[in-house]
């Protein structure tokens, strides 16, 4: 075998020893085959001792920083997820040494004049202890509490509605009542579980709506 057909022969072996390579690392980290979603390969994040989260799912990278929905969180080379976000959920996730947050955006009336303001709700820390993947969730929502005019403002406008189906607007009024009683005003809690009869909310569009809103009160209570 003369010099040129030797080199042909190493230079074919390394192209398939690297290529190989580069296609079990691949594999290793592709998402894994669910109905949740249709993502192939998703964002990394490295741990120590060479392992890794996958998140797939739908990524805007037009925030800064990126904002996922929709997505499945799992360790790469398992077959299982960790957990899914649906699309009601908007996250920023970001690494800190060897633990993932995952920060929850919610729009909420917390502005000037009861601006709609996206801020963080709540924060899951997923990690490893050992070799157990662990998680862990806290209210991390900070806000000014509402003062006593706009609690009496808020509660005013929940009387004076007329009772009927809901919308949009009346939506908006429930957001209202929960920064309200989160503020410490014992009526508007009152008011925000009376506003489901009020405004006829079973088998309405609005009913998931409003369920999300009651847990976020009781998540809020049990702090």
């Amino acid at each position: 075998m003369n010099i040129k057909n030797t080199l042909s022969i190493l230079l074919l072996i390394n192209f398939t020893l690297a290529h190989s390579q580069r296609t079990k690392v691949n594999k290793s980290c592709r998402c894994p085959k669910t109905e949740l979603v249709s993502n192939k390969y998703g964002t990394i994040f490295e741990m120590s001792y060479n392992r890794k989260f996958v998140v797939c799912g739908e990524v805007d990278r037009d925030t800064e920083p990126p904002t996922f929905t929709e997505f499945i969180i799992a360790e790469c080379g398992k077959k299982n997820i960790i957990d899914f976000w649906d699309e009601n959920k908007t996250c920023e996730i970001k690494q800190e040494s060897d633990t993932i947050y995952i920060k929850r955006l919610e729009y909420m009336p917390v502005g000037n004049n009861f601006q709609m303001i996206q801020t963080v709700w709540d924060t899951e820390k997923i990690y490893y202890t050992g070799d157990q993947v662990m998680r862990k969730k806290e209210l991390s929502i900070a806000f000014k509490k509402y003062s006593k005019a706009q609690i009496n403002a808020v509660n005013k406008t929940f009387e004076s509605a007329k009772a009927g189906k809901p919308s949009e607007l009346k939506m908006e009024m429930a957001s209202k009542l929960l920064i309200a009683a989160m503020s410490g005003n014992p009526k508007s809690r009152q008011y925000l579980y009376d506003f489901k009869k009020k405004f006829k909310l079973e088998d309405s569009d609005f009913f998931e709506q409003y369920t999300d809103i009651i847990a976020k009160f009781e998540d809020w209570e049990k702090q």
